[in-house]
Protein backbone atom coordinates (compact mmCIF):
# COMPACT_ATOMS: atom_id res chain seq x y z
CA UNK A 1 0.00 0.00 0.00
CA UNK A 2 3.03 2.28 -0.29
CA UNK A 3 1.67 3.78 -3.54
CA UNK A 4 -1.83 4.36 -2.09
CA UNK A 5 -3.06 7.95 -2.39
CA UNK A 6 -6.12 8.49 -0.13
CA UNK A 7 -6.98 11.82 -1.80
CA UNK A 8 -7.67 10.17 -5.17
CA UNK A 9 -8.85 6.76 -4.00
CA UNK A 10 -12.37 5.71 -4.92
CA UNK A 11 -12.70 2.63 -2.75
CA UNK A 12 -13.41 1.44 0.78
CA UNK A 13 -11.87 -1.30 2.85
CA UNK A 14 -13.61 -3.46 5.40
CA UNK A 15 -11.26 -4.53 8.15
CA UNK A 16 -12.12 -7.78 9.86
CA UNK A 17 -10.92 -8.67 13.35
CA UNK A 18 -8.50 -11.18 11.82
CA UNK A 19 -6.95 -8.39 9.72
CA UNK A 20 -5.71 -6.54 12.78
CA UNK A 21 -3.43 -9.36 13.87
CA UNK A 22 -2.03 -9.66 10.33
CA UNK A 23 -1.39 -5.89 10.16
CA UNK A 24 0.19 -5.99 13.63
CA UNK A 25 2.54 -8.82 12.57
CA UNK A 26 3.45 -7.01 9.32
CA UNK A 27 4.13 -3.74 11.18
CA UNK A 28 6.35 -5.56 13.69
CA UNK A 29 8.28 -7.38 10.96
CA UNK A 30 8.92 -4.11 9.06
CA UNK A 31 10.20 -2.41 12.24
CA UNK A 32 12.47 -5.20 13.47
CA UNK A 33 10.23 -6.38 16.32
CA UNK A 34 10.43 -10.12 16.91
CA UNK A 35 7.24 -10.86 18.87
CA UNK A 36 8.47 -14.36 19.64
CA UNK A 37 11.15 -12.75 21.84
CA UNK A 38 10.54 -11.23 25.23
CA UNK A 39 10.59 -7.39 25.19
CA UNK A 40 13.96 -7.21 26.93
CA UNK A 41 15.63 -9.18 24.11
CA UNK A 42 14.23 -6.84 21.47
CA UNK A 43 15.43 -3.88 23.53
CA UNK A 44 18.90 -5.40 23.89
CA UNK A 45 19.06 -5.78 20.10
CA UNK A 46 17.83 -2.23 19.46
CA UNK A 47 20.38 -0.76 21.88
CA UNK A 48 23.39 -2.87 20.83
CA UNK A 49 25.39 -0.98 18.15
CA UNK A 50 26.79 -4.31 16.89
CA UNK A 51 23.36 -5.84 16.23
CA UNK A 52 21.63 -5.58 12.83
CA UNK A 53 18.44 -4.21 14.49
CA UNK A 54 20.28 -1.35 16.25
CA UNK A 55 18.07 1.78 16.50
CA UNK A 56 20.29 4.85 17.06
CA UNK A 57 17.33 7.19 17.59
CA UNK A 58 15.96 4.96 20.33
CA UNK A 59 19.39 4.49 21.90
CA UNK A 60 19.79 8.27 22.06
CA UNK A 61 16.36 8.73 23.65
CA UNK A 62 16.79 6.17 26.45
CA UNK A 63 18.19 7.81 29.57
CA UNK A 64 17.91 4.75 31.84
CA UNK A 65 17.86 1.06 30.94
CA UNK A 66 18.09 -2.04 33.10
CA UNK A 67 17.56 -5.42 31.47
CA UNK A 68 15.46 -8.12 33.12
CA UNK A 69 18.39 -10.46 33.82
CA UNK A 70 17.17 -12.39 36.88
CA UNK A 71 13.75 -13.46 38.12
CA UNK A 72 13.82 -10.96 41.00
CA UNK A 73 14.65 -8.00 38.69
CA UNK A 74 12.37 -5.90 36.55
CA UNK A 75 12.90 -4.57 33.07
CA UNK A 76 13.29 -0.78 33.39
CA UNK A 77 13.32 1.63 30.44
CA UNK A 78 13.05 5.41 30.69
CA UNK A 79 12.63 7.28 27.41
CA UNK A 80 12.66 10.99 26.56
CA UNK A 81 13.29 12.39 23.09
CA UNK A 82 15.18 15.70 22.82
CA UNK A 83 11.95 17.71 22.42
CA UNK A 84 10.50 15.97 25.49
CA UNK A 85 13.61 16.86 27.48
CA UNK A 86 13.26 20.51 26.43
CA UNK A 87 9.56 20.44 27.34
CA UNK A 88 10.43 19.03 30.77
CA UNK A 89 12.50 22.13 31.52
CA UNK A 90 10.01 24.51 29.91
CA UNK A 91 6.74 23.12 31.33
CA UNK A 92 7.71 20.71 34.11
CA UNK A 93 10.41 22.56 36.01
CA UNK A 94 8.87 24.11 39.15
CA UNK A 95 5.41 23.13 37.88
CA UNK A 96 3.04 20.24 38.38
CA UNK A 97 4.00 16.92 36.78
CA UNK A 98 1.30 14.33 36.15
CA UNK A 99 1.84 10.55 35.91
CA UNK A 100 -0.57 8.45 33.87
CA UNK A 101 -0.16 4.70 34.33
CA UNK A 102 -1.26 1.85 32.04
CA UNK A 103 -0.83 -1.86 32.68
CA UNK A 104 -0.66 -4.69 30.16
CA UNK A 105 0.35 -3.12 26.87
CA UNK A 106 1.04 -5.18 23.74
CA UNK A 107 -0.22 -8.36 25.46
CA UNK A 108 2.76 -8.15 27.82
CA UNK A 109 2.85 -7.60 31.55
CA UNK A 110 4.36 -4.14 31.30
CA UNK A 111 3.68 -1.01 33.33
CA UNK A 112 3.88 2.23 31.36
CA UNK A 113 3.96 5.60 33.07
CA UNK A 114 3.64 8.74 30.97
CA UNK A 115 5.09 11.81 32.67
CA UNK A 116 3.22 14.90 31.55
CA UNK A 117 2.90 18.58 32.28
CA UNK A 118 0.63 21.33 30.92
CA UNK A 119 1.56 23.90 28.29
CA UNK A 120 0.29 27.48 27.97
CA UNK A 121 -3.05 26.22 26.58
CA UNK A 122 -3.48 23.72 29.45
CA UNK A 123 -2.88 20.79 27.07
CA UNK A 124 -0.88 17.77 28.17
CA UNK A 125 2.73 17.65 27.03
CA UNK A 126 4.57 14.31 27.38
CA UNK A 127 7.89 14.63 29.22
CA UNK A 128 9.02 11.00 29.45
CA UNK A 129 7.87 7.38 29.19
CA UNK A 130 8.76 5.01 32.03
CA UNK A 131 8.35 1.29 31.27
CA UNK A 132 8.68 -1.49 33.83
CA UNK A 133 7.96 -5.20 33.69
CA UNK A 134 5.56 -6.55 36.27
CA UNK A 135 7.02 -8.50 39.22
CA UNK A 136 7.64 -12.15 38.40
CA UNK A 137 7.83 -13.51 41.98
Amino acid sequence: MAAFDPTSADCRYELLSSDFSALYRQHNRQNGVDVSNLPEYNLDHWLDPKHCNFKPVLAEAIFHYRAHAERSERLKVCIAMLDMDAAAWLYGHKNQIILDETFGICSSRLLVFIMMSKDEENKGVPLAFLIFSAPTC
